[in-house]
């Protein structure tokens, strides 16, 4: 596949990175570490914290006597998401897809040259320069 470009709809891409509490994009991605289930930070928090909540509000996975403990940054999503659905009033341009294109093979004697030309040189690294 290497080389190759896959096309896939944004509204599949933004149903993976949408709160489930809030219903809008990640902002702050968090990731509860027992289930993996992904929230916006603020959100996760007050579920937690104010409506005293001790399970995933998905999966209803119990998170033990401090559940905000198992609670991490998802930087990596946080990431694509913030590259695929820049926020408002943050200006960035549609990535652009180049073809790959294969370099021109060297000749037989110009890939020669340059292994002698590399040789040669770091044998002068090695040579112990005169105490004069």
């Amino acid at each position: 596949m290497v080389g190759q470009v896959v096309r896939v709809k944004r509204k599949k891409l933004e149903a993976c990175m949408t709160c489930p509490l809030c219903n809008h994009l990640l902002n702050e991605a968090t990731t509860i570490s027992l289930c993996l289930h992904t929230f916006c930070r603020k959100c996760i928090h007050k579920k937690l914290t104010h409506e005293k909540v001790d399970c995933c509000p998905i999966c209803n996975r119990h998170l033990g006597r401090l559940p905000t403990e198992k609670l991490r940054s998802d930087n990596y999503l946080q990431d694509m998401r913030a590259k695929i659905f820049p926020f408002k009033g943050r200006e960035v341009k549609d990535f652009e897809v180049m073809p790959s294109v294969a370099l021109p093979e060297k000749k037989k004697g110009e890939q020669r040259e340059r292994a002698r030309d590399l040789h040669t040189s770091r044998a002068d690294d090695l040579v112990p320069q005169g105490h004069g």
